[in-house]
Parts: C-alpha cells; structure tokens; sequence
C-alpha cells in the first residue's frame, strides 16, 4: 500500500503525518485535528511553506521536513454561539452603562 507522509509543524513543534494515498477526505482531517490537539468544532487552517492556505485532503502534495506546511487552530470551539450579555461580557463591554446612555433601546 502506498503512503504519503506529509510534514508539518504545530505551534513550532515538528510533527509528520503519514497516511494511504486512497485515505478518505474526512480521515485525513480528523488525522490533522488529532496532531493539533483540536476540538470537533475547532477551525485549522494548513499553510505551505510561501504561506499561502493550502486544502487538508489526501491531495495533499507530499514535503519534505525542510519544507513542511504550518498547522494552526485559527478558532476554538466554533460550535458555541455567545450571543447578547455572553458576547458583550467577552468583549469586555458594560451593557447597563450603554443602554443607560441609549435610553435603553439596545434590545439584547
């Protein structure tokens, strides 16, 4: 069985993948996920040597390690959705000082 293996790093932390060439899409993803140590519903994003954002799939073109792709999480936990107050609080907002000053018409 033939096999790619594909070089890359993770927050500066060499790492290499190796896996069939007829490996399924979704298979090669959940192999990235594992190496970056990311949630299900965490974004990555693979980056070539020039920087440019290349596509996590079994076309991906085999490296070497002195060329290898850079692997980030560029989103954790996309899946949950703060809305209203939980967005306001996370972005270090006071909404009662705000509305006050709106004449209560923000409507969160």
């Amino acid at each position: 069985m033939e096999t790619k293996i594909i070089y890359f790093t993770v927050n500066g932390r060499p790492e290499q993948a190796e896996f069939p060439v007829d490996c399924p899409a979704q298979d090669v993803k959940d192999l990235f996920r594992s190496a970056a140590e990311a949630g299900p519903h965490d974004i990555l994003k693979l980056y070539n040597p020039k920087g440019n954002i290349i596509n996590i799939s079994p076309q991906l073109a085999p490296n070497s390690p002195h060329s290898c792709y850079k692997l980030e999480v560029v989103a954790a936990d996309c899946n949950s959705e703060p809305l209203g107050t939980e967005l306001a609080v996370a972005l270090g907002f006071d909404l009662s000082s705000m509305e006050k000053r709106q004449g209560g018409k923000l409507g969160l």
